[in-house]
């Protein structure tokens, strides 16, 4: 799995990292996901979608946001039902 700094943020005086996952599905396909780091707190959210502009636009929200590694699952998920 590919992963590459996609931006930051800040929470409480302390970075966030926002990182862009990418790997190959078997039949090729890019399959984008999510990562984050704060305060020595990790979480990655692989294969969230196949469009890279929308994963983009989701990283858009997340580092507006402030989203911490702790409640990034919870606005993915969001993000997925709208």
């Amino acid at each position: 799995m590919e992963r590459t700094l996609a931006g930051g943020s800040e929470c409480l005086g302390l970075p966030i990292r926002y990182y862009l996952l990418r790997e190959r599905s078997e039949d090729g396909t890019a399959l984008y996901g999510v990562a984050a780091e704060y305060d020595g707190e990790e979480e990655s959210i692989p294969d969230v979608t196949s469009e890279k502009a929308g994963i983009t636009a989701l990283i858009r929200i997340l580092r507006r946001c402030g989203v911490t590694p702790v409640t990034m699952r919870d606005v993915v998920e969001d993000w997925l039902l709208r």
